[in-house]
């Protein structure tokens, strides 16, 4: 099954790599962009080789850079895509 990240541990462990997507497979697939990856705290387990989706981090809403990324997420063209 290989290694599990669980809650509460921090994302600034090691990370093997990163996929470039689009922003609107992004927002389909809820993965977690790289710039909100940085310090954040997991809720749940992450098994190796899966993505690391929003729902699985604990997220500071009151970051400028998590603000925006809802802001992009609000917009119709985007959604649409």
């Amino acid at each position: 099954m290989g290694f599990v990240f669980g809650p509460a541990e921090s994302m600034t462990l090691p990370v093997c790599f990163a996929r470039a997507r689009r922003a609107a497979r992004s927002l389909r697939e809820g993965t977690l962009l790289i710039g909100l990856a940085d310090g954040v705290t997991l809720g749940g387990a992450v098994h190796a080789g899966e993505m690391v989706r929003s729902g699985d981090v604990v997220l500071d809403d009151t970051d400028q850079v998590v603000q925006l990324r809802r802001d992009m997420e609000r917009k119709p063209a985007l959604a649409a895509a």
